[in-house]
């Protein structure tokens, strides 16, 4: 996505530079976060799970920021990895059962997983001590809304919204895994050029 026409609307709305940077990062993001958006519906289309992908776009979008975890070193390595994410729960979905012990257990993990680890942060823009007291705070009110979601959801029967929440429990607790492994590697790596 092209930095000029962000560049421009910046200007129309705002005069002050300082403005114009965080208006312009807004209008990056959120061209990244539609296009995504449209591309997920597209595919969701396909495998015609239109609720559940947006169920679970919806909740990653919710817990994401404050569990931290895995980030792709560019964005469209991050659209790519994330499409490639939400096509593989779609795909899932369709042919296993997350109510399974397997399946519940893998859940139950991935809550603690995110309970223990958030806010995983990425060591090139580390939070300060009182930002990462509110993310880990906001991430377990979250994960801990979700679960009394999915315990309302299994009274309900309705299956689609339950497997939303297992699907982004999943999503999350595999990216704040991934990114533990990935932020262990490069601390090494940082520490071994120092030495």
């Amino acid at each position: 996505m092209g930095k000029g026409w962000e560049e421009k609307l910046a200007g129309f709305i705002s005069t002050d530079c300082e403005e114009q940077e965080i208006i312009q990062y807004g209008l990056h993001q959120g061209g990244w976060t539609l296009l995504y958006l449209t591309f997920i519906l597209a595919c969701a289309w396909l495998w015609e799970e239109w609720l559940f992908s947006i169920l679970v776009f919806a909740g990653v979008f919710v817990l994401r920021p404050y569990a931290g975890g895995y980030h792709a070193d560019t964005e469209i390595r991050c659209f790519l990895l994330s499409t490639g994410i939400m096509n593989a729960a779609m795909a899932t979905r369709k042919f296993l059962d997350v109510f399974s012990l397997p399946g519940m257990c893998a859940y139950v993990y991935f809550v603690f997983l995110i309970l223990l680890f958030s806010p995983l942060q990425n060591p090139i823009h580390p939070l300060t001590e009182p930002e990462q007291f509110q993310y880990a705070k906001r991430a377990k009110g979250i994960v801990i809304i979700y679960n009394l979601l999915l315990g309302i959801g299994l009274l309900m029967k309705a299956n689609i919204f339950c497997d939303s929440i297992i699907y982004t429990v999943f999503i999350v607790g595999i990216s704040v895994l991934a990114g533990k492994w990935k932020y262990r590697v490069s601390y090494i790596a940082r520490l071994r050029r120092k030495l």
